[in-house]
Parts: structure tokens; C-alpha cells; sequence
């Protein structure tokens, strides 16, 4: 394309990484375009640590949220029943 910007990735651009990956794992349609964003990986990274039981700020710290408040925000969804009574329980045996 004339005037066309764009070059081609670097074979060990952190971007090639992610697509020879998503490639293995079969996360590319036919065409070779993802089938995720690269910040749904991220999302879906984030959903898994904590469905298998990794602590809150464990997971806030591997995202690189500065606030712990934000990770529980965005994944509060996740948390169940049991563990939002377990969180409310220690509230409430500080009374």
C-alpha cells in the first residue's frame, strides 16, 4: 500500500509472541486473525487465577492493578457466595 505506515511485526516483537501463541492454542480463525483481544487474554487470565482459588491480591498484584480495589471490582462476579459470607464474617466479628 502506498503510504502505508505499517511494517511487519519483528519476529520477537512481545506482538509475534502473543500471535504464535494464540496460533497454538488455536485462538486464530482461518484468516489469522485472533479471536480474542490480547486484553481478553488478560481478562481471561485474571478470571481463571481466581475461579482456581488464588488470593485477591495475589491477582491484583500479577495484573499490575495499583489498587487491589480495582481487581475486585472488575472480577466481583467471580467471587462466590461463600466468599463474599467469609469476607462478611470478618467484618463482623470485629463489632
Amino acid at each position: 500500500m502506498a503510504g502505508d505506515s505499517r511494517r511487519p511485526m519483528h519476529a520477537h516483537s512481545p506482538t509475534h509472541a502473543v500471535m504464535r501463541a494464540m496460533t497454538r492454542a488455536g485462538l486464530v480463525d482461518v484468516d489469522h486473525k485472533p479471536l480474542v483481544s490480547l486484553h481478553g487474554l488478560r481478562h481471561t487470565c485474571g478470571s481463571i487465577l481466581l475461579a482456581r482459588g488464588v488470593p485477591l491480591i495475589v491477582v491484583s498484584r500479577h495484573l499490575g492493578h495499583a489498587d487491589p480495589n480495582v481487581t475486585a471490582r472488575v472480577y466481583a462476579h467471580l467471587l462466590s457466595d461463600a466468599q463474599l459470607d467469609q469476607a462478611a464474617d470478618v467484618f463482623g466479628s470485629l463489632a
